[in-house]
């Protein structure tokens, strides 16, 4: 591409030069009193060939810069969060509350609380032995109180088979689980994230984990930062962001400061 830029540009830059020749040359001879006018119109022709040349590479760019309503249309821009989510502080975090039930409220972290891969040896894909689970449960969980522990609801969680929009399915997800704190699974965020504004990572968009199995051996589904599910050629051992999800009581145990009444109790 830059050869083929370097010839045009320099046979534009002969084109020019040829035709200041022969303007020059027509205008010695119109002095002498020999015939000019045709060299002269040879000499405006060659100039004036770059001169429509550029024109049009400068249209055919102003129109591909321009949209049908002409504004500049650009390339392309990821969508950026407008989920209509409420935020709140629980633990020092700040989390969506994406879900609500009778007593519990379901939150999401708004951003990533860690790069991590899925499973660290590469040799498997189920969410029960994977490195981020034992992160989650173990150190993560360890940074808040005891009195916030008490608030985060152990849930059950289904890591069956997925089965993909294209009709594929993913290998089967291991065992059931009963976490306090977990990835949401490629059906969870389906639920309750659905559509790409929700799922995208506010302010600054990267991939996240879901706990599901993608379409490989060792490969995990997760989110990209087009807000896009994705389970194709993600595999366990990619350095990847963590959003924490947990399921915490809700009702007169916590405060409004730590988290919104649940609407349901």
């Amino acid at each position: 591409m830059i050869a083929i830029t370097i010839i045009i540009f320099s046979l534009l830059l002969l084109s020019v030069g040829l035709g200041a020749v022969l303007l020059i040359s027509s205008r010695k001879r119109r002095r002498a009193g020999r015939k000019w006018k045709g060299l002269r119109a040879a000499g405006l022709t060659v100039l004036l060939f770059p001169l429509l040349y550029l024109t049009v590479i400068g249209l055919r760019l102003f129109v591909a810069h321009m949209d049908n309503d002409g504004e500049p249309a650009g390339g392309y821009t990821a969508p950026e969060y407008s989920g209509s989510f409420a935020e709140v502080s629980f633990g020092g975090i700040d989390w969506f509350v994406i879900a609500n039930e009778p007593g519990r409220q379901l939150l999401l972290s708004v951003q990533l609380t860690e790069r991590e891969m899925y499973y660290a040896d590469g040799k498997s894909a189920d969410w029960a032995g994977s490195t981020i689970r034992a992160y989650l449960n173990g150190d993560f969980l360890a940074q808040f109180t005891p009195a916030e522990q008490e608030q985060i609801r152990t849930a059950h969680l289904t890591n069956g088979q997925v089965t993909f929009p294209d009709g594929t399915q993913s290998l089967p997800g291991g065992s059931d689980t009963d976490d306090k704190v977990f990835l949401l699974s490629y059906t969870e965020a389906e639920q309750y994230l659905p559509t790409e504004n929700n799922r995208i990572l506010p302010g600054a968009p990267e991939t996240w984990w879901l706990r599901s199995p993608g379409d490989g051996r060792t490969a995990i589904s997760a989110v990209d930062g087009q807000g896009q599910l994705c389970y194709l050629n993600t595999n366990a051992t990619l350095m990847l962001g963590i959003r924490p999800a947990m399921w915490v009581a809700a009702g007169e145990r916590i405060t409004a400061t730590n988290i919104l009444p649940s609407d349901n109790g």
